[in-house]
């Protein structure tokens, strides 16, 4: 009975919006089977919103596994419509961990902080529960889901694609060698317990003739061949392929302190039929002047991916700050995008209190709710 009251108070929590916004949280549940004790174990949780306007995020863990789960990325989490948030739960049971099942909830908070400062609906929060088992045995598997070679132009790199998944409960070492008549290629890679890698790897096309082309992908772990597959692609004349990419966003602290590094995301995504180089580049204006210019390294984006290209500045004064800037790829110019910093003094907090009810204060207003519902049950079975 508690338990099913305790769920109807989240369900209430999670029926909410933020200002109208939907948000999603996928999957609800994660089941991590098989853990080794010591060990370790991940799985990504996909957040997505139809928000333009950037939702931070609070997770907070409960149960008896609270002290093994962490996050990647740990901090600075948000959420808007084109940015969604992948966030990592990694699971490190400890050595003495007790053989068998545990289990535990992330209550994930969402807090718009540019809601108006009177609001009902400045946060909304999703329950997340997590079950583990725990165990002795070791188990060793390496799974290959996909080899793939793309198609290519004359000069331009040979995309190799390769999906490995680490299905036991062990670290694997492994090689992926990618061998032609006149070229080859070895890397050498590692999946922890649980983790899934899509590797990228290039070959150059140098003096292949136009045409259909094949290549052998081995994958070898501890000296043992796991698979051996040959791949086909074509190289084709130059632009051959359309070239077409978008600035989704450009993702920085809402605020920081005077004197601050900030770190500028911008957000690419090749729309196009081939892998290309880009690079972002902005300049920084405060009070409606120039005062920084921004570009990125020089980033390879895969066809279909979108990657972010990192640069930084230096808030060196107190106000805002507006950032625009755009990404060069294959000859080629996206559209700007902007974005907005806040500098504040260093006696300023740079995270933003929302006057509704804190993450922390409502996860303790949970915790009392099932505890005085526990007692009042205990009276009535008690008269």
């Amino acid at each position: 009975m508690i338990k099913k009251i305790f769920y109807f108070f989240v369900v209430l929590l999670v029926v909410n919006t933020v200002q109208g916004t939907f948000l999603y949280v996928t999957p609800n549940e994660l089941f991590f089977d098989n853990v080794l004790v010591g060990g370790y174990a991940e799985e990504t949780v996909t957040i997505t919103t139809d928000s333009e306007t950037p939702l931070q995020i609070t997770p907070i863990i409960s149960g008896d596994i609270k002290s093994w789960v962490s996050f990647e990325p740990a901090t600075n989490l948000e959420v808007r419509d084109v940015a969604p948030l992948l966030l990592k739960v990694i699971i490190k049971p400890p050595i003495d961990g007790a053989i068998g099942t545990h289990s535990g909830d992330i209550i994930i908070i969402f807090t718009n902080e540019q809601a108006p400062l009177i609001g009902k609906d400045k946060e909304s929060s999703f329950s997340l529960k997590i079950k583990v088992t725990l165990t002795f045995d070791k188990i060793k598997k390496l799974v290959i889901n996909k080899i793939e070679a793309k198609d290519t132009e004359i000069d331009h790199p040979i995309d190799f694609f390769i999906n490995a998944e680490n299905q036991g409960n062990e670290e694997l070492h492994f090689n992926i060698e990618v061998m032609m008549k006149d070229r080859e290629l070895t890397q050498s890679l590692v999946l922890k317990p649980t983790e899934k890698k899509n590797v990228l790897l290039n070959l150059p096309s140098s003096n292949l003739t136009i045409g259909k082309h094949t290549a052998n992908v081995r994958i070898v772990l501890d000296d043992s061949l796991i698979k051996n597959e040959n791949v086909t692609f074509y190289v084709k004349e130059s632009n051959s392929f359309i070239r077409k990419g978008n600035l989704l966003d450009i993702q920085n602290p809402l605020r920081v302190h005077e004197g601050d590094e900030v770190t500028i995301n911008a957000l690419f995504k090749n729309l196009g039929e081939i892998s290309t180089d880009c690079m972002f580049q902005g300049e920084v204006f405060k009070d409606n002047e120039p005062i920084s210019e921004l570009i990125s390294d020089l980033y390879y984006c895969p066809v279909g991916e979108a990657i972010f290209l990192s640069t930084h500045f230096i808030a060196s004064h107190i106000g805002e700050y507006r950032i625009i800037g755009k990404v060069y790829y294959d000859n080629t110019v996206s559209d700007e995008v902007e974005s907005i910093v806040q500098v504040v003094p260093l006696s300023e907090n740079t995270s933003t209190v929302p006057l509704s009810i804190s993450p922390y204060l409502l996860f303790i207003l949970i915790i009392a709710f099932m505890f005085i519902t526990r007692m009042i049950l205990k009276k009535r079975i008690a008269q």
